[in-house]
């Protein structure tokens, strides 16, 4: 949906609040940070004089449930690894305790980092009334 007039203050607040809520995900709440976009996108959805916000609310609602399932295939990837680490034959492709953990250590920051970058990156540009399209995001909220 693209809108013709710029974005009112409002608007702009409301897509800034949707990418924020990516940063929910470092609560003790699980899937936070797909409630918070949920929430903003049910409240600016029905809303004519909110399509910047309803357009940015979707965008961080499609990125943080790719991120979700993202994270948890690499979580369920990383327990596998981890618990037939020790077992034959599968010790040869398993991960060892200190090079696995470096690596899995590495993996899982830099998943956090990608989710951190682009929300905030989200934020900024909401804050300046540009639109933000997150890469390699499942378009699953039109």
């Amino acid at each position: 949906m693209q809108c013709d007039s710029p974005p009112t203050s409002d608007d702009r607040t409301w897509a800034i609040a949707a990418h924020a809520t990516g940063l929910l995900l470092f609560t003790n709440f699980p899937f936070a940070n797909v409630l918070g976009a949920l929430i903003v996108y049910l409240k600016v959805k029905g809303d004519a004089e909110k399509p910047f916000a309803r357009d940015s609310a979707a965008a961080a609602l499609n990125f943080q449930i790719t991120w979700t399932i993202v994270f948890f295939a690499y979580l369920v990837a990383a327990v596998w690894f981890w618990y037939y680490e020790n077992t034959e034959p599968l010790r040869q492709i398993a991960f060892s305790m200190g090079p696995g953990l470096i690596i899995l250590g590495g993996i899982t920051i830099a998943l956090l980092s990608v989710n951190i970058v682009l929300t905030i990156t989200g934020c900024v540009r909401a804050s300046n009334a540009q639109a933000m399209k997150y890469p390699l995001a499942w378009r699953i909220v039109r």
